[in-house]
């Protein structure tokens, strides 16, 4: 438990913090949200201790560990892997420590009886507490946590000086993990992981036995790891119980609830003023005057509400191009000696969306680069159609903007006459705004380049775009600004991206890059997951079926199946397949469906009490605004509930037909 009490903090006359009170409970799952610049990484470091708040107390649970892992800047040394790991577990070597000492003095011959009983019974508590805090599990935990985060076991003895800067941070989250404290503070957490990587957090969060709190830019992450949202906004903390869809949508309510109690108290101001302003002099109503003017004066303002303009952005229509946009053939890629591919092929064709996944360093960036012409094939065929209008953007795309060019000249160099009223805005969702965009590019950071990088290629009328890692040093707001723009653009997209939601909303294929071969599989992230699932549990059947002696066959051999017999068992396997993975999905959207129902109840009820409180008897705004946003959640779950009643009828209804199924199969 981590309790902040009236913290303020401000750089310069800027403040970052105001009067913040909040509290981080026993097991809260916390994702921490809001524009760059509020204020996120400094509340992180205020409850680590990184840094002193100018006023306020900071309350921590008597002997509770906290984890903190910052977005950059942690570089190991003069260890090996598996050493720096070791280091996570400070606390249980002291009491291996203290246990070894106690044995050697227990050795001695000289002990009394009662000092001997003393040193016993501590050494018995001493073992307690390292098998409680996983003494006995180290190698274990060291393992798991290497593994997940993509470290082999070759690396384990590796000097961790080796290791580049993703790398680096890589370990330092692994050496948090393995701690295993009560809080966790992780700011971008994702930031360097890969997608495998960044699945297995996932999973480690959803069942850490302890509480934590997460800076994220990726949508799907936040959605499936906590079951609160914060959001920290001028200086102020505002609670959101559930995952981010859902704080995605209540906030567009509560702002929309906010304007509507805005304008409605600013029309009864008008109304108040034109009587007083109309009668002021009408000694008759002159107590009708001032019982106005006192109200004005009593009223509790509303403020007018802070909402960030949307911005929609739109690709320029690209020109039609062939069927077949790009074609590889027999392709033979190398680097020096290396060889990345050898004889692969691909075929990109008109209006599909492909996303590009893969292990670290397999060659995803080499076949982008393919693709897009930069790297040429030292063998095989590369064939791009006539009409063919290629924008490639690589991770090194900001060092190729002209320096000397301010950010507002860069984009404008490229913007079609139409788009040029709509740059402002489109510079602004990708984080450059004020006097940002009169800065000279020379002077912007990696990741700023990078963005604006991005913001320039999106003008362009190309009709096949080649993305490599877009959506690195975007922020949320800017990524949903992306998202949108891709579900529009009718041209053919190739995409490599580390962003789990990216993965599932936009492509309709999976291209993996993986031991120098490129394989091709339909529909989404999900689907490619669930395909791959499948070959390891038919690789898993068919080694097992190599091992065991055939049987004698007892009327024919498989080889003696008639064609028809074969073809008809095959389509039973696979509407079995099909039915199986409906039911599944089925079941989990129902889980999902009695989450969001519990969550909705819990803050149907918060309001219902707020709404009955003294302390708001007589605010107007705020009775309006609980009115408003009762009402909306009422809606809602009459939906979710008629939804999971429909569900469950599907589900009872396949499950008894699989019943019927298997029952006539026996």
């Amino acid at each position: 438990m981590i309790k902040l009490i009236n913290i303020s903090v401000s750089f310069g006359s800027d403040p970052i913090l105001d009067d913040v009170s909040w509290m981080l409970g026993d097991q809260d799952r916390v994702g921490l949200v809001g524009e760059n610049g509020s204020g996120k990484s400094t509340l992180l470091k205020v409850m680590a201790r990184e840094i002193q708040p100018e006023r306020g107390e900071i309350e921590v649970a008597r002997g509770q560990e906290i984890g903190y892992l910052p977005q950059s800047g942690v570089v190991h040394s003069g260890a090996t892997l598996e050493q720096e790991m070791r280091k996570a577990f400070k606390s249980i070597q002291q009491l291996e420590a203290e246990y070894q000492s106690l044995e050697h003095r227990l050795g001695k011959e000289d002990l009394s009886e009662e000092e001997r009983n003393r040193l016993l019974y501590r050494m018995s508590e001493l073992m307690d507490q390292f098998r409680i805090r996983g003494g006995y599990e180290q190698d274990a935990r060291i393992g798991r946590v290497l593994k997940g985060l993509g470290f082999s076991e070759s690396e384990w003895q590796r000097p961790v000086d080796e290791f580049s800067g993703g790398w680096q941070m890589r370990i330092a989250l692994a050496k948090i993990l393995i701690q295993e404290p009560q809080v966790l503070l992780l700011d971008e957490p994702t930031n360097h992981l890969d997608l495998d990587a960044r699945n297995w957090l996932e999973e480690f969060l959803k069942s850490y036995p302890y509480s934590y709190l997460v800076v994220s830019h990726d949508r799907y992450f936040l959605d499936v790891t906590v079951d609160k949202i914060v959001e920290i906004d001028g200086g102020k903390l505002t609670s959101f119980y559930g995952n981010y869809s859902y704080y995605f949508e209540e906030k567009q309510k509560r702002v929309e609830a906010h304007q509507r109690a805005y304008e409605k108290q600013q029309e009864e101001i008008a109304r108040i003023r034109a009587f007083i302003d109309k009668y002021k002099a009408d000694k008759k109503r002159a107590g009708q005057t001032r019982d106005r003017m006192k109200r004005l004066e009593k009223m509790e303002l509303i403020e007018a509400p802070r909402a960030t303009k949307p911005v929609r952005f739109k690709f320029p229509e690209p020109p039609r191009g062939p069927h077949d946009m790009v074609v590889l053939k027999d392709i033979v890629v190398k680097y020096g000696d290396y060889i990345v591919f050898n004889g692969e092929n691909l075929i990109l064709t008109r209006g599909e969306k492909v996303a590009v996944v893969g292990p670290n360093g397999a060659g995803k960036s080499t076949l982008m680069a393919v693709l897009s012409g930069r790297k040429p094939i030292d063998g095989g065929v590369r064939k791009v159609g006539d009409t063919v209008r290629i924008a490639y953007f690589g991770q090194d795309a900001g060092e190729e903007l002209d320096p000397e060019d301010t950010v507002y000249e860069a984009i404008m160099k490229d913007a079609p006459f139409e788009m040029i009223p709509s740059l402002r805005g489109l510079l602004g969702a990708f984080l450059f705004s004020g006097d940002d965009i009169e800065k000279k590019v020379k002077v912007l950071s990696g990741g700023e380049k990078s963005r604006l990088a991005l913001a320039k290629l999106l003008l362009r009328p190309a009709n096949l775009l080649l993305l490599d890692e877009p959506t690195n040093h975007l922020d949320l707001r800017a990524k949903e600004v992306l998202m949108n723009a891709f579900r529009d653009y009718t041209g053919t997209l190739i995409f490599v991206a580390h962003d789990r939601y990216f993965m599932e909303d936009l492509p309709d294929r999976i291209i993996e890059v993986n031991n120098h071969k490129i394989t091709s599989y339909p529909g989404d992230y999900t689907d490619y997951l669930y395909a791959k699932e499948r070959e390891a549990r038919s690789a898993v059947a068919n080694a097992s079926l190599a091992q065991t002696p055939a049987p004698e066959p007892a009327h024919k051999s498989l080889k003696e199946e008639k064609p028809k017999e074969k073809d008809e068992r095959i389509r039973l396997r696979e509407e079995e397949k099909v039915r199986t993975r409906l039911l599944q999905k089925r079941k989990k959207r129902l889980d999902e469906l009695e989450s969001l129902i519990e969550q909705a109840e819990g803050n149907l009820k918060k309001i219902e009490q707020e709404m009955f409180s003294p302390a708001i008897a007589s605010n107007y705004a705020k009775i309006m605004e609980l009115t408003i946003a009762k009402k909306d959640l009422e809606q809602k779950l009459e939906s979710l509930y008629q939804e999971w009643e429909k569900l469950q009828d599907e589900i009872s209804r396949a499950e008894s037909e699989a019943g019927y199924k298997l029952i006539k199969k026996q």
